[in-house]
């Protein structure tokens, strides 16, 4: 049993577990977010909250939101998100498969709101989609599953039928200090700042760091599979040995 105790605790401590993401459909992912944003990432501050655990803290302009009221929003060009880990008094605490956010970067963000009343980026990098162009077209890239056929490229109009079929909601837009309702005319504008892409560039990008260390997590679960499968066999001759 000593030696399954230590493979046991080998799968559960070892840190490549830690970025596995599995495809979760982009209706149910609209169903458990408490909130959906299109916005326009600023900066970051990392503090760390009563309970010692270290967070980050990302600012977003807002451009329209489902789920989030007003009231919520103190001002649409600071709001807040929050994510696990970050530097702290020049200490890593690093977290695996974070969402990660580059300067005036926009994009939708799937939200889940705590007990305290923060957002978080919901499922780590999963809850995070680029705004990109292909052809005349705006579409939603996810950060983490790029390829897949389901939920990696959403067109933006069919993401707000999605949207407004579950959630009961149209987005709702916001410019200066108001208010106004997704309409016909809004629903394909595009992003001022997204790229045009195509399938060649699609199909050559290369895997993101997570997506390889995906990879090596399915190998080692086989490694580590195979392994207990080879000493329960020994066990086994070793007992019929003794009889």
């Amino acid at each position: 049993m000593k030696y399954f105790s230590f493979l046991l605790t080998f799968l559960i401590l070892s840190p490549t577990f830690a970025t596995t993401f599995i495809p979760i459909a982009i209706e149910k992912q609209v169903e458990d977010a408490n909130g959906i944003i299109f916005g326009v990432y600023h900066g970051k501050y990392v503090y760390k909250k009563q309970n010692d655990e270290v967070v980050t803290e990302l600012s977003f302009s807002i451009e329209s939101s489902v789920g989030i009221s007003s009231n919520e929003i103190a001002k649409a060009s600071e709001f807040k998100v929050l994510i696990p880990g970050g530097e702290w008094q020049g200490v890593v605490h690093k977290v695996h498969g974070v969402p990660k956010f580059s300067e005036q970067e926009r994009v939708m963000l799937f939200l889940t709101r705590s007990h305290d009343g923060n957002y978080w980026v919901q499922n780590l990098g999963l809850g995070k989609y680029e705004l990109k162009m292909k052809g005349n077209q705006t579409i939603l890239v996810s950060s983490i599953f790029p390829y897949h056929p389901q939920m990696g490229q959403i067109p933006i109009s069919k993401f707000y039928d999605i949207v407004r079929e579950i959630k009961g909601q149209n987005f709702l837009y916001r410019e200066g200090d108001k208010t106004v309702l997704h309409s016909e005319i809004t629903r394909e504008r595009a992003p001022a700042t997204a790229y045009n892409i195509n399938d060649k560039d699609m199909n050559a990008r290369k895997p993101s760091s997570d997506e390889e260390n995906q990879k090596t997590s399915v190998w080692w679960l086989i490694f580590v599979f195979a392994m207990m499968g080879g000493v329960s066999t020994i066990l086994s001759r070793s007992r019929v040995k003794k009889h």
